[in-house]
């Protein structure tokens, strides 16, 4: 096997090493962006409800319509946590390559091909440890997302519960002191 298979062979693995980085971000990407939409949907759900509680449960009277006020808060803030964890997914940078401009031409140009392929291997091959603990931590941040989404559905499972619970009792006449 000749230098320039044996470097076209090397830059060929660098690129599909890269390939799969680049392909694994994109699939992180696309699960932040799905969890994005429906935070989104969510938090806006969340806002019919916050209007019932402005309107039913201020000022609170009772223990049960404090429950509700609370809990309804701990709800939008635990919401907003983690559209905020989710959307800090996004904001890290792009998986890095070989830059394609006039020093990349003027080597190909001054160089033989056998070093243009070793040195673009080497350059994969540098930015395979940074593109990889970028695509590590945007995985990170996305499950604090989803964690932060487990915890504001059991808020709102249980702020359902409660909610329901003083609605109940408001039919009774003993939630709102009315």
């Amino acid at each position: 096997m000749s230098d320039l298979e044996k470097y076209r062979e090397l830059y060929t693995l660098a690129w599909r090493v890269y390939e799969e980085e680049q392909s694994r971000a994109n699939r992180h990407d696309a699960k932040a962006a799905t969890l994005l939409s429906a935070l989104t949907l969510f938090i806006g759900a969340s806002g019919f409800f916050g209007k019932r509680v402005i309107d039913f449960g201020t000022p609170p009277h009772g223990q049960l319509q404090w429950g509700v006020v609370v809990l309804y808060s701990f709800l939008f803030v635990s919401l907003l946590v983690a559209w905020v964890l989710t959307f800090r997914a996004f904001s890290l940078s792009t998986m890095r390559k070989a830059p394609l401009n006039e020093g990349m031409v003027r080597a190909f140009k001054d160089h033989r091909l056998v070093d243009v392929y070793y040195s673009m291997a080497l350059k994969l091959s540098s930015e395979h440890k940074r593109n990889a603990a970028t695509v590590d931590r945007k995985m990170k941040r996305l499950s604090h997302g989803y964690f932060s989404v487990g915890i504001s559905v059991i808020l709102f499972a249980l702020f359902c519960i409660l909610y329901a619970a003083c609605r109940w009792e408001d039919a009774l006449g003993d939630c709102y002191g009315r």
